[in-house]
């Protein structure tokens, strides 16, 4: 039995991981509509609220359109290279950190 104690991710840690899957769960819906599949269902997962907040913005439709308008340009830019999402997911992060220091001028 393995008793080492579990570290906790930091917050960048936990806010790239959380980017990664909402990239991925993006470009899944995206490619599902480009199939042309609609998705109506309310059980796809919304992560954006979680992230929006951790990172300290409001909920606000301006940020909400910001968020959506960098998630479609990054998931844009995924590939089948293994590390793309990786990559992705750290320049989406780098930018709402961008982003964020702008806004709050």
């Amino acid at each position: 039995m393995n008793t080492s104690p579990i570290t906790p991710p930091t917050d960048t840690e936990l806010l790239l991981y959380l980017l990664k899957e909402e990239l991925k769960m993006n470009r899944f819906f995206t490619d599902l509509h480009a199939l042309g599949l609609e998705n109506n269902s309310h059980y796809q997962l919304e992560l954006s609220p979680l992230i929006l907040t951790y990172l300290g913005y409001d909920l606000s439709d301006p940020v909400i359109d910001l968020y959506v308008q960098l998630l479609d340009k990054h998931t844009q830019a995924l590939t089948s290279d293994r590390q793309s999402i990786v990559r992705e997911a750290a320049l989406l992060y780098t930018e709402l950190v961008q982003f964020k220091s702008l806004w709050l001028v």
